[in-house]
């Protein structure tokens, strides 16, 4: 049976029973608190987001743990919990031999992942300083599949090349705004130029530990061995191996020392704060991001609504403007 019902439309069968297909992510068996029912949490996926849906005891059958990783047909009902997500209550699963592999990937189409391609290594060939240009040429072009690595597995760009547009976004973001302080916020007094290529290093690396923590899909989980250690420290290990490990680029301490400084400030503490303007603009740029990101998924999950929004996952108002309701 052909896919007919795609996650990003599921508000639509709200309350109804259907028949449809997904990709299963994961599998867990766990038991109510109350009266410690039994019943299946099962993470779903198709190639527009990913959905929770769940099969209770009565339903529950011992080969269902073995469907993560497989494709299944699903039968069940649209509902809503607590926090108004929508979900699946599953009477029934089984797995399915012919089907169209892209219908569950969520992920960029192939020419999208060759124009995200282009923008990042026409970022590196900007690049002024041969030390820096050649440091993230040798990484972009040693690092196998990387393009197809989500940047989180549940957060923001939680799909197939989320990482590749992430790291081109943040730049993008981080460069403009550093032209559009050094063009236009005049100050007669004085005029101190920007590091353009550090801003660009920066924006490009601050997350490349991702390649050492997080498998795409079809698998979509964390590399155990990763787990000990969270992003920046991941991050710093794999710079640090990287400059260690080769001699065809030589960074001077300087260089060294400012890029680390500019990426340790994006995850800032007490002790690490930004000491150069570099390091603010990308700090700022990943905070807005984020932020955008963030908000656009539920003005997304409210679109069939106008108006100023109540949504109690965000437990915030929002407004949805007409004339986009209207387009959509």
């Amino acid at each position: 049976m052909s896919k007919n019902i795609y996650i990003s439309g599921i508000s639509e069968y709200f309350t109804q029973t259907i028949e449809t297909s997904f990709f299963v992510r994961n599998i867990a068996e766990k038991q109510t608190n109350e009266n410690r029912r039994r019943y299946f949490e099962i993470l779903l996926q198709d190639c527009t987001g990913t959905i929770f849906g769940t099969v209770w005891e009565e339903y529950m059958e011992v080969e269902y743990e073995t469907y993560k990783g497989k494709v299944v047909q699903v039968s069940g009902m649209v509902v809503q919990n607590q926090e108004a997500s929508y979900q699946l209550v599953i009477t029934h699963m089984k797995p399915m031999d012919e089907y169209l592999y892209s219908d569950y990937v969520n992920g960029i189409s192939e020419k999208e992942t060759e124009n995200y391609l282009k923008l990042l290594h026409k970022y590196i060939e900007s690049v002024q300083s041969p030390n820096y240009r050649n440091f993230l040429h040798h990484i972009f072009t040693n690092i196998p599949d990387f393009e197809k690595l989500p940047a989180t597995l549940k957060g923001h760009h939680n799909f197939n090349g989320g990482f590749l547009v992430y790291i081109v976004s943040v730049t993008c973001l981080a460069k403009y705004t550093a032209h559009s302080l050094e063009q236009y916020n005049l100050n007669p007094s004085y005029a101190l130029s920007y590091n353009s290529d550090l801003i660009i290093a920066g924006g490009l690396l601050h997350a490349i530990g991702t390649v050492n923590m997080l498998k795409p899909f079809p698998e979509m989980k964390r590399i155990p061995e990763s787990i000990p250690l969270n992003l920046h420290e991941l991050t710093m290990q794999f710079l640090c191996r990287v400059l260690s490990q080769n001699d065809d680029f030589q960074l001077t301490e300087e260089e060294q020392s400012l890029l680390m400084h500019t990426i340790g400030c994006v995850y800032e503490s007490i002790d690490r704060k930004p000491m150069i303007r570099e390091a603010i603009i990308l700090k700022n740029a990943i905070q807005l991001q984020h932020d955008i990101t963030k908000l656009e998924y539920f003005l997304f999950s409210n679109q069939d609504k106008c108006g100023s929004v109540f949504d109690p996952t965000l437990n915030n108002y929002i407004y949805i403007q007409k004339e986009h309701v209207k387009n959509g």
